[in-house]
């Protein structure tokens, strides 16, 4: 195992609050795959984002029809990637989900789901994870 392998598997989820990595020692053909979409809120959804998120929500569903396993963690994700400040807007951000949500992509994990287990689902909000991270790969 490398260096950064053995950092990030170290940082694994715990009952402190450390980092989630939610496929964590699991073979990848043996779990249900974690699709993630992540617009970036400058305007409205772009028909190459769309296309994206529709290859990315029909790969999720398929691996949640595969792997029915109670303790599946599979999912469809979407990770809003708002760190361009300068033009990055809720206002945005808001359009680009009404836009998935009018295309039928409903997301399993977002930014809207207070109740989901590895957010924060904003890119801005993320800092604190890398950190940790980091902190553990020097």
């Amino acid at each position: 195992m490398s260096a950064i392998e053995e950092a990030v598997s170290s940082s694994a989820a715990s009952a402190e609050g450390d980092v989630l990595f939610p496929l964590k020692g699991k073979k990848v053909d043996d779990v249900a795959p974690r699709m993630r979409f992540a617009p970036s809120p400058t305007g409205s959804l772009h028909v190459g984002g769309a296309r994206t998120a529709l290859y990315n929500w029909l790969v999720a569903k398929k691996g949640q029809l595969d792997f029915t396993s109670p303790d599946s963690e599979g999912a469809f994700v979407l990770r809003v990637e708002d760190t361009d400040l300068a033009r990055s807007t809720r206002e945005s951000e808001e359009s680009v989900l009404a836009d998935l949500s009018w295309l039928g992509l409903i997301w399993d994990e977002g930014p809207d789901n207070a109740e989901a287990k590895y957010g924060p689902y904003r890119q801005s909000e993320r800092g604190e994870l890398y950190t940790k991270v980091a902190n553990k790969l020097l």
